[in-house]
């Protein structure tokens, strides 16, 4: 089965967006946004896709957002004479958890300029804040455009009321030599694979009901990849530790060092699994799931 059949098969077994809930503010306060801006005037015409609709919008990257749960997108452009307009557009992720791991995946440097965490490169300012992932557009880049995009962008956060919760497993990676810009939350192993080519297939049975982030570290001169997954019960997890174990550690106890020359390790603790990637030495391997470990207890 291919990558893409794979992630259209779990897309299928994702429940439905549901009502959407009634806090915080619906994308129709967005529409209120200032008609001027920098120098810049609304476009009175907006734009508004689901999860059946997305396609049309953005063709070839709309499973990242459906796999998160998207629920809805609303865009908005402002223009200048003479000028390429400035696009808006507003994703309802419908849970804060989902927001973030929809802006993680694409995340290169870990910025607060503006909402939650943003990102900002080259005229495409990102930013995530509770529910929402919004992201303002200025090609080609100037610097009294960049301006305005961080007004806008500003303004929109403004409409946002409250912050929203950090998925739980992402809180619980260990805080000591993490590479913040490196932090990803998924669901599904074509997200792993396309951070870190772990494995082939899922040897982590991962899916709609699990939740997983992974993050690089570095301490001293040695860096690893940790990965956390939280399972519905203690027998998925126990059945996702034995898979692993024969599939990533070739069936022995760990750590085992792999055809790169790096090594991995993982250990179970009820319901969750912890996995160490690349780590230079079994010391390494064995100290970053002690830290993990530690890391559940608090």
């Amino acid at each position: 089965m291919t990558w893409s059949c794979f992630l259209l098969s779990f897309l299928a077994v994702l429940p439905g967006p549901g009502p959407a809930p009634s806090t915080p503010a619906p994308l129709d306060v967005f529409e209120k946004l200032p008609e001027k801006l920098e120098g810049y005037r609304r476009v009175p015409a907006s734009e508004r896709f689901d999860h059946e609709t997305l396609y049309q919008h953005i063709d070839g990257h709309a499973e990242l957002y459906l796999s998160f749960g998207f629920r809805e997108l609303l865009v908005l452009r402002y223009d200048r004479d003479g000028e390429a307009p400035i696009e808006v557009e507003i994703y309802d992720m419908g849970r804060s958890q989902d927001a973030f791991g929809v802006f993680a995946h694409g995340m290169e440097r870990a910025e607060r300029e503006v909402g939650q965490d943003s990102q900002y490169l080259s005229g495409m300012l990102t930013f995530w804040k509770d529910r929402f992932v919004v992201t303002v557009t200025a090609y080609p880049e100037t610097e009294p455009r960049r301006r305005a995009v961080y007004a806008l962008a500003r303004t929109i956060a403004g409409l946002i009321k409250k912050d929203g919760a950090l998925p739980g497993v992402v809180r619980r990676l260990p805080r000591e030599g993490l590479a913040a810009e490196s932090v990803r939350y998924f669901r599904h192993p074509v997200w792993l694979n396309s951070a870190y080519q772990i494995s082939d297939g899922n040897p982590l049975a991962l899916g709609p009901d699990t939740d997983a982030a992974l993050a690089r570290y570095k301490t001293g001169d040695n860096r690893h990849l940790l990965v956390l997954v939280e399972y519905p019960d203690e027998r998925r997890a126990a059945a996702a530790e034995q898979s692993a174990r024969k599939e990533i550690l070739g069936d022995q106890p760990g750590p085992v060092r792999r055809p790169d020359g790096r090594y991995a390790a993982l250990c179970r603790k009820k319901n969750r699994l912890a996995l160490v990637f690349y780590a230079p030495d079994e010391k390494t391997a064995r100290a970053a799931l002690e830290r993990a470990a530690e890391r559940e207890a608090r």
